[in-house]
């Protein structure tokens, strides 16, 4: 599988992996828990990929509100 990666590289790289399910159901759904090589992957409702921000609804209220954070920021530091 991963030849050539020590135990505690490996172990170490599956610590920062996240995990996303997206699911349109009405009523509410709990995924089961995912282990790879025995280390529980974190679940997570949002994450930011390629510096967009991607939410388990597939929203983009999240996402905007980042961009208009950092507009806002950028806008008030340029009054100076």
């Amino acid at each position: 599988m991963w030849t050539g990666v020590e135990q505690t590289t490996s172990a170490s790289m599956w610590g920062k992996m996240k995990a996303m399910v997206v699911a349109h159901r009405k009523r509410g759904y709990t995924p089961s828990p995912l282990f790879i090589e025995g280390a529980a992957v974190e679940m997570v409702s949002s994450l930011k990929q390629l510096g967009v921000h991607i939410s388990n609804d597939l929203r983009w209220a999240i996402n905007t509100a980042s961009i208009m954070k950092k507009a806002t920021n950028a806008f008030t530091s340029s009054e100076d």
